[in-house]
């Protein structure tokens, strides 16, 4: 599950809550472990042990929308951010270099 707080009309923290996601899937019998959706490591190691897991299993991932991206400012939503050109091609350039170095 990609928990990153973003809805259509903002943060979903600032319209209600969903937490604690945690404590809600483990109430129906799963077991459920919280991730840095962006360690790629981390999560690997999870649906690891998912795999010979008894019960059921919920992964909440916890993500953000502009991950990786430094030229967005902190309160863009990443599902949403429609970007000036400006902002566009400092994106571009921003992951362009990224590529080039990977």
């Amino acid at each position: 599950m990609d928990a990153n707080n973003s809805q259509v009309d903002g943060p979903v923290d600032s319209i209600t809550t969903v937490e604690p996601i945690i404590g809600k899937w483990r109430a129906f019998g799963w077991e459920a472990a919280d991730l840095d959706g962006h360690d790629a490591d981390a999560v690997a190691a999870a649906l690891a042990r998912a795999a010979d897991a008894r019960r059921p299993q919920a992964l909440v991932c916890r993500t953000s929308t502009r991950h990786g991206l430094a030229c967005l400012p902190p309160e863009a939503d990443g599902h949403f951010i429609k970007l000036p050109p400006e902002l566009a091609a400092m994106a571009v350039a921003e992951l362009t270099a990224e590529m080039a170095q990977a």
